[in-house]
């Protein structure tokens, strides 16, 4: 009993002092397709990334950070959720509207029954906004202000130009406010930041929730032409372009980050960054040093990510954390945070971080992890993972073998048929996809 009412003080904690709400303000940044060695506090191997880095110097770095996909849609989905999005159908990229015509464009995104982060927070007293990409359906029930979110600025589609002047190809490419369309103009990394400053700053008497939805460094590879010419040394152009656009990712990361320091925000912002999915380096010049694979595999170079989190005075600074954690854990740590709720009737798959990372609570927030891309499927048990194809099955010790190099599942069969088992009672409770998709790995 004494256990259970230290851990419901612990929970009050961050929220009322004095018999005020004081509930912490929650950012939440997503950067598209870079690779894991792409940000400079991961590896030394290039690129530098200041300001994203000063996350990692003052909160938390996860060094077996992971999403639930491998792809932009689906990994959206389950971070918004918090459940493994094979749940309820959503395995596969949403393509454009028309590209398979067996589609329904009316079960073609974040399924309507599904309850978001924002869902939550705005029946707990926030204001929630998404600024960027959604890629979670184009029909008006997918709309972002019919998901919890009070404010939408961005596109609907998974990508477009970064010159905000220049043609779209269709409507999900096109900026929009809310339901409506806009015209703007400038360089969309940029854009995003100012729409991102511009409502955190309201005057409100409310928390905020802001979903901060970059699109860089995902294709089109259009660096503002200043920034790709710092990097002369680098002889390939796809990774000099993307060079130049994690430039430009970096230096409004450290806009947002400025902000928040001087305006005193900080003091009571709880930010999350991280990495939708592996980088695609075949498309986008992105490494993923020193992980096998990329986007669109199962490979840890497909799943894992440069996955950060800091809040000021409960979560320590400077700190590594090196057991599995994955995407699917932000909307329970959110909700936590916030003295919200979790979806009632809706099964949670991730786990509130923050007593973890700050030692109160042994052990790891997962002991099984689970992913599925078509017909390949890969689970964590520990330090063992199985990456499960139609053609084999390969075994890998990730604590000796982060490059999965060396595979163990001849020496170890009976952990090789364990871990099946295990994927086939976690493929059991899933749905059927509810679209196809034109997309192919790596896209």
């Amino acid at each position: 009993m004494k256990r259970i009412l230290m851990g419901i003080l612990w929970l009050l904690a961050p929220w009322v002092a004095g018999g005020e709400t004081t509930q912490p303000n929650i950012l939440l940044i997503l950067s598209d397709d870079a690779g894991y060695a792409d940000f400079s506090c991961y590896s030394d191997r290039g690129l530098k990334t200041p300001n994203i880095d000063r996350l990692a110097e003052n909160g938390v770095r996860f060094t077996q950070g992971y999403v639930s996909a491998s792809v932009c849609s689906p990994s959206r989905a389950g971070l918004l959720t918090g459940r493994y999005q094979q749940r309820f159908g959503h395995q596969r990229n949403i393509p454009e509207m028309g590209a398979v015509p067996s589609n329904d464009p009316d079960r073609m995104g974040l399924e309507i029954h599904q309850r978001t982060i924002a869902d939550q927070l705005r029946n707990a007293g926030y204001r929630t906004a998404v600024i960027g990409k959604w890629h979670l359906g184009e029909a008006r029930q997918f709309h972002p202000n019919q998901r919890g979110f009070d404010y939408f600025c961005g596109m609907l589609g998974g990508a477009r130009s970064y010159f905000l002047d220049s043609p779209v190809r269709n409507e999900a490419q096109r900026m929009m406010r809310n339901a409506d369309y806009i015209e703007a103009s400038g360089y969309l990394t940029e854009f995003l930041t100012e729409e991102a400053l511009r409502f955190m700053t309201e005057e409100s008497d409310k928390p905020f929730f802001l979903y901060l939805s970059y699109t860089a460094p995902h294709a089109p590879m259009e660096p503002k032409p200043e920034d790709e010419a710092q990097f002369p040394e680098i002889k390939g152009e796809k990774r000099r372009k993307l060079a130049g656009m994690m430039l430009s990712l970096d230096r409004e990361v450290g806009r947002i980050l400025d902000m928040l320091r001087e305006t005193g925000l900080e003091k009571n912002t709880l930010v999350i960054f991280l990495n939708d999915n592996g980088g695609p380096t075949a498309q986008n010049g992105s490494n993923n040093w020193p992980l096998r694979g990329a986007k669109g595999t199962e490979f840890e170079g497909g799943d894992r990510v440069a996955f950060m989190m800091q809040y000021k005075g409960v979560l320590p600074e400077g700190a590594v954390y090196d057991k599995p954690v994955i995407s699917l854990d932000i909307m329970p740590t959110a909700v936590a945070v916030a003295g919200a709720e979790l979806p009632a009737n809706q099964e949670c798959n991730g786990a509130n971080l923050i007593p973890y990372v700050k030692g109160e609570q042994e052990g790891a927030p997962h002991q099984k992890l689970f992913w599925n891309r078509f017909r390949d499927f890969a689970a964590i048990d520990g330090d063992w993972k199985l990456l499960q194809t139609p053609s084999k099955a390969m075994l890998f010790n990730l604590k000796d073998d982060i490059s999965e190099m060396h595979d163990l599942s001849e020496q170890y069969p009976e952990r090789v048929q364990a871990m099946k088992q295990s994927i086939a009672e976690w493929q059991a409770a899933n749905a059927e996809p509810l679209w196809d998709t034109a997309w192919t790995v790596g896209k």
